[in-house]
């Protein structure tokens, strides 16, 4: 099925369908007032033919007393069956019948006598080219209205009677009764008249086709597109996703006023804040293609936009935060003293721990916003503030550097951490440096002691069943840990990569290593597949004579 042709049940509650004016009931009666007046106009039309042949005044007084109660009749008997309530579906069938038999009739006569217009003389072709017209279009609208019963509801409604077609069959009724007394006029103002009967008849034959070239085209439009079922909460995929687009333009607008520190007063509704209202219609779109049938598509463009969503976010890239683990101290000290704690810097480990875990879960704030101190520790202060208004959807790991501990205590710090109760995380990221291990210890025996301290880490996430992810901080030279990508990833411990790998690219190497596209994606490439093979075929560990020797 094409999309043009699917409806798409999206997460809108069912509301409240709103109730329907009830249409007044239809007499039962098959004779009724209105019937009686539609019956009377039928059997007018042989009297309206007969009088029509009469010569003299009188004929042309009868044809035009007989036509204008005939016109009065078709008003009267809708009003009396709107006012009285005496709507029957006879009536509604045999009104439109009696008023063509009786304006065909009336143009077919009229045509057999050429028109006499005075000062004119006869113009025998005035009058068969609107008569043409008007019949001609009612054929064809019986025609189409009783196919368009025959299709949908909807569809009949669009050709259904309007106020256009009355006020034309108004003009209708009025330039016929003035044509039918004015034909054997010899006054010098009956060409006038006549004339501007005509003109009258062509104009409503021009409305004819007007409102009939609008009506197919309303018509025909609603039969091409697709019927959706009027139900709440569908909509074609046009729609849906057209919806998408203007609340990613409008996101994107919003973003560029804050940036611009402008005021925004945009509706929430109206643009997009997580990640997860964006793969909301999305997804509906997917299941909504799958269930009918429709997979090629789902499984195309679709899903490679719904899986670069679910990665990337609205964000693209998180941020991570760093800062040294000095200032946290000094920020700490600024705290403590503020306090009339003491100096936090001058306490043991187990004074800091005792303290710190008493106020993670305490629920007062540990620090006032007015709190005066100094500007590098205002600083540290606001970033916080501003990561607990972010959130973590665009903030990555919080980076703490420049640790105290040695590299060997790694294992037993992340042990210390997670054994605290109020310590709750499912995940964690630990940096390993190589620039400074390189520098103090030899490339060798760096290597060999960052690939123990990983072991470490690893065996003690895996006690706590916390999952880890090593983040590598290498340079682009030798001494600073770097060297070929797929060879680095391969000898990593066993079980330190499991389907997730961070590492950095600094200098040059970036310029090396992603500076052209095709460069880009072979290195991605060269990634993956290391990752890949480190998970699923980890290395062998070292032997014991071998770990013996060294």
């Amino acid at each position: 099925m094409g999309l043009s042709g699917k409806a798409l049940v999206s997460t809108v509650p069912p509301q409240p369908e709103p109730e329907q004016e009830q249409e007044q009931p239809q007499s039962s009666k098959l004779l009724t007032l209105p019937t009686v007046l539609t019956l009377g106009r039928v059997a007018a039309v042989p009297l309206l033919v007969a009088t029509f042949y009469l010569d003299g005044w009188q004929g042309t007084v009868a044809t035009t007393t007989i036509f204008i109660a005939a016109s009065v009749t078709d008003w009267l008997d809708g009003y009396i069956a709107r006012k009285m309530n005496l709507k029957s579906s006879f009536g509604a069938f045999l009104d439109p019948v009696a008023d063509k038999l009786m304006v065909a009739a009336t143009l077919v006569l009229l045509c057999t006598r050429p028109l006499d217009v005075g000062l004119f003389a006869q113009a025998p072709w005035l009058l068969p080219i609107p008569a043409i017209a008007i019949i001609g279009r009612e054929i064809t609208m019986s025609a189409v209205r009783e196919w368009a019963a025959s299709q949908d509801s909807k569809l009949l409604e669009a050709v259904a009677v309007n106020n256009l077609g009355k006020w034309k069959t108004a003009t209708q009724m009025t330039a016929l009764a003035i044509l039918l007394a004015t034909r054997d006029s010899r006054f010098e103002y009956s060409g006038a008249i006549t004339l501007e009967s005509c003109s009258s008849l062509f104009a409503s034959s021009q409305q004819c086709f007007k409102e009939e070239s609008q009506t197919g085209k309303s018509g025909f439009q609603k039969l091409l597109e697709p019927q959706l079922p009027q139900l709440p909460g569908i909509a074609p995929y046009r729609v849906v996703l057209g919806n998408v687009k203007d609340k990613l333009e409008r996101s994107r607008r919003r973003l560029e006023l804050l940036l611009e520190d402008v005021a925004c007063d945009y509706d929430p509704l109206d643009y997009y804040e997580t990640t997860d209202q964006l793969l909301e219609p999305l997804l509906l779109c997917y299941e909504s293609l799958q269930s009918y049938g429709s997979g090629v598509l789902a499984d195309g463009r679709l899903a490679d936009l719904i899986r670069r969503v679910a990665t990337f976010g609205m964000v693209l890239m998180k941020l991570d935060l760093r800062q040294e683990s000095g200032r946290h101290a000094d920020t700490l000290d600024a705290i403590t003293t503020y306090l009339d704690m003491g100096t936090y810097s001058e306490w043991d480990e187990e004074k800091k721990l005792d303290f710190l875990t008493r106020e993670l879960k305490g629920k007062r704030p540990l620090v006032l916003v007015s709190i005066e101190v100094p500007a590098d520790v205002k600083e540290v202060l606001d970033t916080f503030q501003i990561a607990a208004e972010l959130g973590s959807d665009s903030l990555g790991a919080y980076v703490i550097s420049m640790a105290s501990s040695d590299l060997r205590e790694a294992g037993s710090v992340i042990r210390k951490l997670l054994s605290i109760d109020c310590v709750v995380n499912l995940y964690m990221q630990v940096m390993v440096g190589y620039s400074d291990s390189g520098k103090d210890a030899g490339r060798f025996t760096a290597a060999w002691e960052l690939y123990k301290a990983q072991e470490d880490v690893v065996a003690a996430c895996n006690d706590y069943g916390i999952k880890v992810t090593l983040f590598h901080g290498r340079g682009g030279s030798i001494g600073r840990g770097g060297g070929p990508t797929y060879l680095a990833i391969q000898s990593q411990p066993p079980g330190s990569v499991m389907g997730t790998l961070r590492s950095i690219e600094q200098g040059e190497m970036v310029e090396a290593k992603f500076g052209l596209p095709q460069i880009a994606v072979r290195q991605l490439e060269i990634y993956t597949t290391a990752v890949l093979l480190a998970t699923l075929r980890p290395p062998l560990p070292p032997s014991c004579g071998w770990i013996h020797r060294i």
